[in-house]
């Protein structure tokens, strides 16, 4: 038995990004349901709204997604800030549990 990677849809999409991702199951979504309308068409030839308002749908949640990026890229740029904190904080923890009697001289030197 040979190791094979793992191929299944969810894998593949954790390695896409995100909007890629996601453009990738509202249409992955959407054909299904167009496809499911085939046969309602065959019953009812006026039905023809439903696959349309099916596309429809998937067309305005891509735009939506793909026009959304300034607050992505915000959102990252303040994730980025969020990590730089925490990198600080540890490094004041680290030198804080490190020497507690030069801690303490330091911040009696930033109070006056």
């Amino acid at each position: 038995m040979t190791d094979r990677p793992n191929l299944s849809p969810t894998h593949h999409s954790a390695m896409k990004p995100g909007r890629v991702a996601t453009t990738s199951v509202i249409w992955g979504t959407a054909t299904g349901m167009v496809a499911l309308c085939i046969p309602m068409l065959a019953l009812a030839p006026n039905s023809v709204i439903v696959p349309l308002a099916v596309l429809l749908g998937a067309t305005i949640a891509t735009v939506t997604i793909w026009r959304n990026t300034a607050s992505t890229d915000a959102n990252l740029a303040l994730l980025a800030d969020l990590k730089e904190l925490e990198q600080r904080v540890s490094n004041l923890e680290v030198i804080c549990s490190s020497d507690p009697d030069s801690a303490k001289s330091h911040l009696r030197d930033a109070e006056d």
